[in-house]
């Protein structure tokens, strides 16, 4: 460790920020975390082999953009993204958007002032479904997006979004491996194409809504269901002959 940090010491800030760019080693990151050099620090904080422990260290002095990149990255721990939620828009909306934020955390930025903020939870796959059934009451148009889109939504908090005819929302809504089948079948009957080739192509759709869409005035449409159709009933006939 002694001869590792003889050699970083001779080394230029420049070439120190590249090697912490790209180095793996937890020591090594570890050594670099106590750097003079911003841009250094920032490299640290970045990289996804430095360790939670060196993580929230280093976020108990650090400032500005290496504030925000510890607020960013995946293995910063959930008590210092907690303390972090509590910083500047910037760096909450990096917490908001870290998937190891904790459910806690995320339900109270979803309450955030600032819409970017509620945006970034709203697509977060840790925040929890009740948390997205509040957001799905939104104002902001990319949060309801995020909502419709987010795997984790409950299924009842997408049919209730669903009926709110947002084009945008309904799209996701439609593509969402979580959607309901009653919706996807509702939302099959959508006089707008987008909305009705995502039904075509998501799996979680009934049969009968597929076998309609096969029938479909759009050419596209018809394609993608029969294809769907296709693709269930192979997996259907591979599971009964696995048994």
């Amino acid at each position: 460790m002694k001869k590792i940090l003889l050699d970083l010491e001779k080394m230029s800030p420049d070439t120190r920020a590249r090697i912490a760019e790209e180095v793996d080693s937890e020591e090594v990151l570890q050594i670099l975390s106590e750097d003079d050099s911003e841009e250094v620090l920032k490299a640290v904080a970045e990289n996804p082999h430095t360790s939670s422990i060196t993580l929230g260290l280093l976020s108990m002095t650090a400032e500005g953009e290496v504030l925000r990149a510890i607020a960013g990255n995946n293995k910063t721990p959930k008590l210092d993204l907690d303390r972090l939620s509590f910083n500047e828009s910037l760096i909450r909306s990096e917490v908001a958007a870290n998937p190891n934020s904790s459910k806690e955390t995320l339900d109270r930025l979803s309450k955030d002032n600032v819409d970017e903020i509620r945006w970034m939870v709203a697509g977060n796959p840790s925040t929890s479904g009740k948390t997205l059934d509040r957001l799905a009451e939104d104002e902001y148009e990319l949060v309801l997006l995020e909502v419709g889109k987010n795997t984790h939504t409950m299924k009842k908090t997408l049919d209730r979004l669903s009926k709110r005819n947002h084009y945008e929302v309904n799209l996701e809504i439609a593509c969402n491996s979580n959607t309901s089948e009653k919706t996807l079948d509702w939302l099959s009957r959508s006089e707008d194409t987008g909305v009705r080739r995502c039904v075509a192509s998501n799996p979680n759709a009934l049969r009968a809504t597929l076998e309609r869409l096969v029938e479909d005035v759009n050419v596209e449409v018809r394609y993608i269901a029969s294809a769907t159709l296709n693709n269930l009933k192979k997996f259907a006939k591979h599971k009964k002959e696995s048994k």
